[in-house]
């Protein structure tokens, strides 16, 4: 690999939609969500620093959306603001280019966010996965909002452990309404006194405490790997409606939580008979799985999920994730 790109991947978390892959070079970068199509974005001088403009001394540069490539449909430019330096970013396009036509099959890239958000639960312990970085001076920075069980478009979470219950007052005609009971169940566990602490994840597993915003008890403490819930949420509750309650949204969020990196093979394995209920999704994120234990059962649901596409019309296929 040219030392001038660096191939990695971080985690899209709070609400938890998979992991996005960067192929990153000098100027420009290269992104996907699902490893077949990629945005490419340009590093250039921003319109605000070009002549004529007050703010021309300070020579900003930001990263610009500049086009779409996949293997299979070749690159689709994006119309770009004239001001820009068009010759600098062709030129970076068509090196970012050839760093995709070099790496982009060779997914899923190595997770660099070890630097973890977690929501402490009354013993101080990580309850649920707030945010991520790949730099300890972000964590600083970052103030991500409450724990979020799935965007608020999304109204596709429905938990069958919660059917026979009464819908609390104002929710019965909440199409989010489940999401919003099992945001409600996990926020309620989070600690009054100090609700979340940053972790560096270390190679075993295990984690360091940062002291950004805790007491100096827990800075520089570390737990073990076990302490850290693998699917990102705590599983382990006293009710069993609420354990039930998160296996649910477990269940439902199977196929992207396959996307993850450093599952034990048991929970993967669990993972797994839970995904293929949901065929279209496998089949859509099968790319960024780093590890298939069940081959057969995850290819069944994979030619499930195509035959269902080539029956549908067209104008009714499912967009990529």
């Amino acid at each position: 690999m040219s030392p001038a790109v660096h191939c990695h991947a971080l985690r899209r978390v709070n609400p938890f939609l998979g992991v996005v892959q960067v192929i990153e070079g000098d100027g420009a970068r290269a992104i996907s969500v699902d490893g077949i199509d990629w945005e490419i974005q340009v590093e250039t001088q921003s319109p605000d620093g070009l002549w004529g403009s007050l703010n021309a001394s300070r020579a900003a540069r930001r990263y610009f959306r500049f086009g779409l490539w996949s293997r299979g449909g070749g690159l689709w430019r994006v119309p770009v603001n004239p001001m820009l330096d068009l010759d600098e970013m062709l030129a970076e396009q068509n090196a970012m280019l050839a760093a995709l036509a070099a790496h982009a099959d060779h997914l899923p890239f190595p997770l660099v966010d070890r630097f973890e958000l977690w929501a402490l639960d009354d013993a101080a312990q990580p309850l649920a996965l707030l945010a991520t970085t790949d730099r300890a001076e972000r964590a600083a920075r970052l103030r991500p909002p409450p724990w979020q069980a799935a965007p608020l478009t999304d109204h596709g979470f429905h938990a069958p452990t919660l059917d026979g219950e009464t819908a609390r007052p104002g929710e019965a005609a909440n199409p989010r309404a489940h999401a919003a009971a099992l945001e409600t169940l996990v926020h309620g566990a989070v600690a009054d006194a100090v609700p979340e602490q940053w972790f560096e994840r270390l190679p075993d597993g295990s984690g360091r405490g940062l002291d950004h915003r805790v007491p100096a008890a827990l800075a520089g403490r570390t737990l073990d790997a076990s302490a850290f819930p693998e699917l990102l949420v705590r599983e382990a509750w006293e009710s069993p409606r609420d354990a039930a309650l998160i296996a649910d949204y477990l269940g439902w969020l199977a196929p992207r939580l396959l996307t993850l990196q450093g599952l034990s093979e048991a929970t993967r394995a669990r993972v797994e008979r839970r995904a293929c209920a949901q065929a279209a999704a496998v089949d859509a994120f099968y790319p960024l799985y780093p590890r298939v234990l069940e081959h057969t059962l995850v290819d069944a649901a994979r030619v499930e999920a195509r035959l269902r596409r080539a029956a549908a019309p067209a104008q009714a296929q499912p967009a990529r994730p």
